[in-house]
């Protein structure tokens, strides 16, 4: 994580389908006070899964930075990390 400014900077999310108003509540989107989250389904006006991204977010995180990524075995359920506060927020909505 990197602050400057009082603005922070990290990380990579792709948020494909999912309810962002939990989110709009505690995290300013790239420090701009005036922008909103958004969802690729919601920009493209129907369902889209991770499944589906996947494969483009890769192509498109090599190309940028000239990596070649490789998927790594995981186990079942294994991947997101459980967020406890996330669902804490969308529950209290």
């Amino acid at each position: 994580m990197h602050v400057s400014r009082w603005v922070t900077t990290h990380g990579y999310a792709l948020n494909v389908d999912l309810d962002p108003a939990p989110f709009t509540d505690w995290i300013t989107a790239c420090g701009l006070e005036d922008a909103m989250f958004t969802t690729l389904a919601r920009e493209l006006e129907r369902p889209v899964t991770v499944a589906e991204v996947r494969p483009h977010a890769v192509a498109a995180l090599e190309d940028v930075f000239g990596l070649e990524l490789e998927e790594l075995p995981a186990e079942e359920s294994a991947g997101l990390w459980p967020q406890p506060l996330h669902a804490q927020l969308a529950a209290s909505r």
